[in-house]
């Protein structure tokens, strides 16, 4: 006997009309199909929407932190999270090196060194900080037999460094730049270059589309990225300078001839909020725009000039320039109501001899 009463119409209508057990039956069949699509659903989202691993560069910098804090012991253990995810980074072993420096562990920031050293021979980075961990007489076996097999490791260097700079602008933009320029990776990289290879300016232009140079005036850090005529900066380039020590930094846009700003461009300076000195009633420019013409670096013909304020005003003038000078203006808003604490903002108000011109010209 059937024991299985699943089909068993449940009332009398049913009985009279079986359309209703089919309407039924398919009304059951949607829904369970609808709770298994839902199932399915929320799997995938559910292992789809899991937390995104860091990239190398976010490590870093989370890496970076806990060094600067003094915090040895995990940031040993972001760098080596960098080294598992690229092996080819060699902030990688030099932060953990760091960090075993820290924890007073010579031998293994030497040996982490070591092993850098294997996957990248002949890094600059890595030899120098080596040199300055082994006893002395260990150096002498390690040293380069030739004086130009040293310099060609930081031509090396630096040409990855260009390279990384060019693709980093020309897929995000400037931003992107400033950004990098903050890291203490990089910061590191340019002092060894600067350092060992004796020179004002690193300029790289192998690449037929874009340039990419480093120049040190004074104790600033400049970066070009733009047109190049052999080593002379020609055509079109953004002039780029970044206080490391607060999100303040100078932008230069434009036109390039004979390795100077010429022709129309713009200079934009972020001043951080944090480093201006206040005075009661005063608003100050956060952010400074200034779009022309210049000749030899200098400003020169008109300009339009627009204030960002603190309070999210903004302010604008259109002047003119002679020779890096500006012409007085005879504005009682100009004169009473702002203090933009830049050199531009400051000569640009006229009535002096104070010659303005692109930063670092």
């Amino acid at each position: 006997m059937n024991d299985n009463f699943d089909n068993v119409p449940s009332s009398d209508e049913e009985i009279k009309n079986p359309k209703a057990i089919l309407s039924k039956k398919t009304i059951i069949i949607a829904t369970s199909i609808i709770v298994v699509v839902l199932l399915a659903v929320l799997i995938i989202f559910g292992t789809t929407s899991s937390e995104k691993p860091l990239t190398v560069h976010e490590l870093l910098e989370v890496a970076e932190r806990y060094l600067l804090d003094r915090n040895y012991e995990q940031a040993l253990v972001e760098f080596i999270r960098v080294i598992e995810v690229d092996p080819l980074e060699p902030r990688g072993y030099t932060g953990a090196a760091d960090a075993y420096v820290g924890q007073g562990r010579i031998d293994d920031a030497i040996a982490i060194l070591e092993r850098g050293l294997e996957v990248l021979p002949g890094n600059a980075e890595i030899i120098t900080m080596l040199d300055s961990l082994r006893p002395e007489e260990e150096k002498a076996e390690h040293e380069p037999e030739d004086e130009d097999e040293i310099e060609d490791e930081y031509e090396s260097l630096f040409d990855r460094l260009a390279n990384k700079l060019i693709e980093l602008y020309l897929s995000s933009g400037y931003e992107a730049v400033i950004v990098e320029m903050h890291s203490a990776s990089l910061k590191n990289k340019i002092n060894i270059l600067f350092a060992n290879l004796g020179k004002e300016s690193l300029i790289y232009n192998k690449r037929v589309d874009i340039g990419c140079g480093l120049y040190k005036i004074n104790e600033d850090i400049f970066v070009y990225i733009g047109d190049y005529d052999d080593l002379n900066r020609s055509g079109n380039g953004i002039w780029l300078w970044v206080d490391t020590d607060s999100n303040s930094h100078y932008i230069y846009t434009g036109s390039w001839t004979n390795n100077l700003p010429n022709g129309d461009g713009k200079t934009v300076r972020v001043n951080d909020e944090s480093k201006i000195e206040r005075r009661e009633g005063h608003t100050y420019a956060l952010v400074v725009t200034m779009v022309g013409t210049f000749v030899d670096g200098l400003y020169d013909g008109p300009f339009n000039i627009k204030w960002l304020m603190c309070n999210g005003h903004t302010h604008n003038w259109d002047v003119t320039a002679e020779d890096g000078i500006f012409i007085v203006i005879d504005s009682q808003e100009w004169n009473d109501s702002i203090l933009g604490y830049c050199t531009e903002c400051e000569a640009s108000k006229g009535g002096n001899d104070n010659i303005v011109s692109v930063m670092g010209f």
